[in-house]
Parts: C-alpha cells; structure tokens; sequence
C-alpha cells in the first residue's frame, strides 16, 4: 500500500479521523524505503488543524480567506465631551484670572424698531446679541464629528462662565421665549466659544426738539461690563469684521411710520466711573423724520385757516356779525389745533419749529380780527369828525332837521326859510350890504347873535370885496339850478333876505388845498388784501428755507470718536 492511495482514502475518510491516518501514513513511510517510482509525502502537504477543529489565522490566510477587522476603541459621545469639560470648572471665576483679560468681541442683527416716543424720550429696538470670547478650560481633544464646534442650549450656557454684558440706557427689556429660549452656545475644539440671544429693549434717547418735525435724531444703545473693569474684559466691536458688518440691518425691512434710519454706526470708548475704567461700546442710529403726516394734519390745515381768514376783508363794513364770528372762530380753531399738537410732544422749555409755525398762524389770524376793529373804529371816528364838523357848519342843527322841518310846516318857502335861518343856518355868507342879523331881525337871540358874531369874524379875515367875488361867481353858477333845497337842507341859491325872502347866493366853506387828505376806513380793507397774504407767503418762504437747510443730523458722522487703541485682529 503506497502513500498515494493512503492519501486517497485518507480524503474520503471524515475529518476527525485525519490525525490517525497521518500518524498510521508516517510509520509506513518510516518503514519502507523510498522508490523512485513513488513520490515521497511531505507532512507538510496536511494542513495541521488545532484540537476541536478550529482553524489558526495562517490557515485563513492560506485558504484565501479576508483579515478580520482590527479592534478599534468606541466613539465618544457629546455627552462624555460634556461631562468632561464641566469635571472641575468654575464658572465663578473667568478664563485666564490674575493674567490678561478676557477679550469680547460683540456684533448684532437689528431686526426691527417698533417705536419711537418723543414723549418719553425713548426707542424700542429688537434685535440679535451676539458675543464670541476664548475660555482654554473648554478645550475639547476628543472631537466627536467633523465640524469641530458643539452646539447647546441654555442649560449648558447657565454652567459656563460668560462675560457680565448690560445695556446702561436701557429702561426695560425681555428675552423671547416663544417656542423656546432664544439662546445658543456653540463651543469649538480650541475653546472658542460664540453665543447668540434674541431680546428686545426700550432704550432712553434725549431728542433735541429743536426743529421738529424737520429735525434729525441720533440714538444709541450702550453696551458695557458690569462688573469686570478693563483689566478683566475689555470689548470690542468683531475685529475681523468691517464696520457695515459690525452691525447689521436691512433697511427694506426697518421700516418706521415716522422715520426712515440712515445709518448704524459701531464705536467704542473708555468710560470712567467711581469703580475704575470699563471698556463701552455704542451703536449710533440715525433717523430721519417723514414729514407727510405733519404736513397733512398740521401745516395744511393751519394754512387753510389762515386764508380763510382773509374772507373778513372781501366784506362788507356793515356786515359786522358776519366779520366777528368769522374772526373768533378761526382763532378758537387756530387754538385748538396748536394744544392738540403740544398735547403729543413733551414740555420743553424751548421753541419747537412746530411751534414757530402754528404761533405764525395764530397771529395772522388773530390779525385779521384786530383788523376788523380797527376798521370799525375807523368808520366810527370818522362819522363823530363829521357831525362834528357839520354842527361847526351849521350851528348846531343835525342835516335832517332842515327837510323835516319843512315837511311839518306850512306857507310859503319864504316863510319857511326864515324859520330855518332864524336857526342860523345862513348866517355865515350874509351880503355885505345888509345889516347884521340881530340888528335887522326884531326877535334876536343869544344863538343868532354868536352867529352873528362869527359872521362879523368871517367878513374881517376874508373882506369884503373877496367874498363880493365868491358870492357873484356862486350866484352865476346858480342861476340854472330849479331845486328848492340844497342837499345839506339849505337853498340852493344861498342865503334868504329875512325880510323880503329872496335867496341870494351862497356857497359852503372852502377847503384848503393845503389840507391834508382824510384817511378812508375802507382802504384799510384795500390794504389788508395785499399786506396780509404777501406778508403770510414771505414768511413760508424764509420759514422753509431756514429749516430745510439749517437741520443737520446732530453731531455728524464723527459725533462719537474711537478711544480704545486699534488691537491686531486675531489669526484665523
């Protein structure tokens, strides 16, 4: 039996017999001498298998089988990270204490401004706080993905020191929680830590009321550590941002009912209390006001008020209730619509550009009322200088009496104007020739003879043969005339003879040319149609151009200058 058929039956026999046909193939070969013909068995050519079957890695490898995996240690999780970083740490005491300070850099998203209130001096603003700072106790040296930054909530930003930041013009602010807290931590692998919160604060804002409503504002919101002074923290405005970066804002979305923004502008400066040196920094805002609701509601109306106040002089001057009531009430309108304005601005001490206009217009109107009384006035002073000259003229008769008289009494008209100048009525341009009146009329009184006495003074400034001329001259001129009465209610033809009752010549006293003309009370009127809307219009002229020109943006764009020296921006 040869090794070749021992290697047969050997491959047909089940596998746990193998070592005692290889222990039974080694002792025939021992014993039997090797042939050329018969090709010698090598130990090696059976695979040695350990006890119970089982194969060794060289057999795997020999089979052609893969390699098992290497043993690899288990993934940490963020948890373990977590509890890692808080094992020891002392949120009490900040990064690096008795070293340098905590450097903080700040930016922030202005999401909205709801309000602005010229009442209380204020401004509400929401917006995102965002703050990065390094804290080499947060080291992370196993990272867990790839990003190389966690990010947690609330929780985890209540167990980690954070810088002390608050807002020193704030007078109220909340923080959102709807769903949730809007707060976040992300923590990176080197210790660089950024947080970010969503609140909204009602900042207090001095206004300068000047020129309102053509006035520019400039508002701030202050940020400052509370505690640590620059020694401990100091703040920056993110370094390795650009200013327009700094602080963010879209102005297609901030838009305000009353103001339109211009610009957000970040600085920084040293601020000195009581308590040591703090690092602040600030966030400029500039508006400026829209005018189309005060133009609206306050500078039309009131303009039409004042035109229409103009209306009394197109009046007449007997339309008295017409003109008064026209006058009071665009005043009480003028009054109410000034209180209803100062009802919405605060009590300053100075003279508003509002208040320049509206006081314009309320003393126009208040004009065209005094107007009114001094043309009524006029008219009145002028009726008494009438009858006062008239009683001069005519001794003291008014003008009606002459034709009442002579409708209530009888006879002829020689009969009646002796009557009527036995009143001394035409005393005054007596003919030379005739005697004087209480020496030719048989009843005299005390009245004709003062009448005959300035008859008397009357003929020694003028003479004789002057008045000669003027008495001929008025004769001539009315030789044509057919009236019985002149309308002062005296001949027209002058004087009567008191005895034979013929009427001479006469002729009323003369003006000299040297007088100076009376003035009218209706130019007065005349005049207020032209002084009035020319003086109104000058003034909207210089009023506009003043305003529009002299209001600039308070404290211009360099209002706040960098105090804090400029630091290299970190590497990235």
């Amino acid at each position: 039996m040869n090794a070749a058929s021992d290697a047969a039956s050997a491959k047909s026999l089940p596998f746990h017999s193998l070592p005692l046909m290889l222990a039974l193939s080694l002792f025939i070969n021992s014993t039997t001498p090797p042939t050329s013909s018969s090709p010698t068995v090598m130990a090696a050519s059976v695979p040695l298998l350990p006890a119970g079957g089982a194969r060794s890695p060289s057999s795997s490898l020999a089979d052609g089988a893969p390699p098992p995996p290497e043993q690899t240690e288990a993934p940490v999780s963020v948890t373990e990270i977590l509890n890692e970083l808080l094992n020891g740490y002392d949120k009490r005491v900040r990064p690096n204490y008795g070293a340098k300070a905590v450097d903080v850099d700040v930016t922030m998203l202005i999401s909205s401004i709801s309000s602005m209130s010229e009442v209380d001096m204020d401004f509400t603003i929401d917006f995102y706080f965002r703050q990065f700072w390094t804290d080499p106790r947060l080291v992370i040296k196993k990272f867990p993905n790839k990003d190389e930054q966690i990010t947690v909530g609330q929780e985890m930003m209540e167990r980690i020191w954070m810088p002390d930041t608050f807002f020193p013009n704030e007078k109220k602010s909340f923080f959102h929680h709807a769903t949730t807290i809007n707060k976040f931590l992300r923590i990176r692998k080197d210790g660089r830590l950024y947080t970010s919160i969503r609140l909204t604060t009602t900042l207090a804002c001095e206004l300068d009321l000047s020129y309102f409503p053509l006035d520019y504002q400039n508002c701030s919101l202050e940020i400052e550590s509370y505690g640590y002074a620059t020694s401990d923290i100091k703040l920056h405005w993110k370094r390795d941002l650009s200013k327009a970066d700094q602080v963010e804002f879209d102005e297609k979305r901030l838009k305000l009912p009353q103001f339109k923004i211009l610009s957000a502008t970040a600085h920084s400066r040293m601020e000195g209390t009581g308590t040591g040196q703090y690092s602040r920094l600030s966030c400029e805002l500039k508006f400026s006001r829209r005018m189309g609701y005060y133009l609206i509601q306050i500078y039309i109306p009131s303009s039409l008020i004042v035109v229409i106040s103009w209306v009394s002089f197109w009046l007449s001057r007997e339309s008295t209730p017409a003109r008064v009531s026209l006058g009071v009430t665009t005043v009480l309108t003028m009054t109410t619509l000034m209180s209803s304005t100062n009802a919405q601005l605060p009590k300053v001490s100075y003279a508003k550009g509002i208040d320049v206009y509206l006081g314009t217009c309320f003393v126009m109107v208040f004009a065209s009322l005094l107007e009114y009384a001094t043309v009524g006035y006029s008219t009145k002073r002028l009726k008494m200088r009438a009858a006062a000259q008239h009683r001069q003229m005519h001794g003291g008769i008014p003008p009606t009496s002459v034709m009442t008289s002579q409708s209530h009494m009888g006879g002829s008209p020689s009969k009646t104007f002796q009557q009527i100048l036995g009143s001394n009525h035409s005393l005054h341009h007596h003919p030379p020739e005739h005697q004087p009146l209480t020496h030719r009329h048989p009843m005299g009184s005390p009245g004709r003879e003062g009448n005959a006495e300035r008859l008397a003074d009357h003929g020694s400034m003028h003479g004789r043969r002057d008045r000669y001329k003027s008495w001929g001259s008025d004769h001539s001129h009315a030789q044509g005339n057919t009236d019985m009465y002149s309308p002062h209610g005296l001949p027209p033809n002058g004087p009567v003879d008191l005895e034979s009752g013929v009427c001479r010549s006469y002729s009323l006293p003369r003006v000299s040319p040297k007088r100076k003309r009376e003035f009218k009370s209706s130019e007065i009127d005349k005049w207020s149609r032209i002084a009035f809307p020319l003086a109104f219009l000058c003034f909207n002229l210089a009023y506009w151009f003043i305003y529009l020109n002299i209001s600039v943006i308070p404290g211009g764009e360099n209002a706040v200058a960098d105090t804090l020296p400029e630091e290299p921006q970190p590497a990235q």
